[in-house]
């Protein structure tokens, strides 16, 4: 089975769609950081200089990928309502913590059983969007980043005492 043709016409070029694609879900983030009490109370895991940076750089890929590797070839509009979906949980999230005196454990609960949602529905929703961009090496980069990103988050979210009996320092 080989992948239609448009995933490999990827073509270097500004788009306002990757932009707005890439600006939505950081909204909540931002508003985020302008709040002074955002700061998780106790001791916080570290997951390890490598797994840092390999989110870092991932995430930096995936934020100039959407905005500067355009693709003009897109598919039914089925996907980017699912994308929506996704963005739609997690802007609940981010309500439910801004109207919750700003708690970081709203943020950390589970959701409908998936740990880490705050983690995982952006990743999702980026991961749609690369597919509805036909864009393969945007799809790879953001799968990565997921992968960073969700076990960065798994390991800062646990408790110091959970964390060690895990092996993680």
């Amino acid at each position: 089975m080989s992948l239609p043709a448009a995933f490999f016409h990827v073509h270097f070029g500004f788009s306002w769609l990757g932009l707005l694609t890439v600006a939505l879900p950081l909204l909540p983030n931002i508003a985020w950081a302008l709040t002074p009490s955002h700061h998780r109370e106790g001791p916080v895991v570290y997951c390890g200089r490598f797994w840092e940076l390999a989110e870092t750089v991932t995430r930096l890929l995936f934020i100039l990928g959407f905005i500067w590797l355009a693709n003009r070839h897109f598919t039914q509009f089925l996907l980017p309502a699912a994308a929506g979906i996704f963005l739609t949980f997690y802007y609940f999230r981010w309500i439910l913590y801004f109207t919750k005196k700003c708690n970081p454990r709203v943020l950390e609960k589970k959701f409908a059983g998936i740990p880490v949602p705050m983690a995982v529905f952006p990743v999702v929703y980026f991961l749609i969007m690369a597919v509805w961009f036909q864009n393969l090496p945007l799809i790879l980069i953001v799968a990565a980043f997921g992968v960073f990103h969700i076990r960065n988050t798994l390991l800062v979210t646990r408790r110091p005492d959970e964390a060690a009996a895990a092996g993680v320092h």
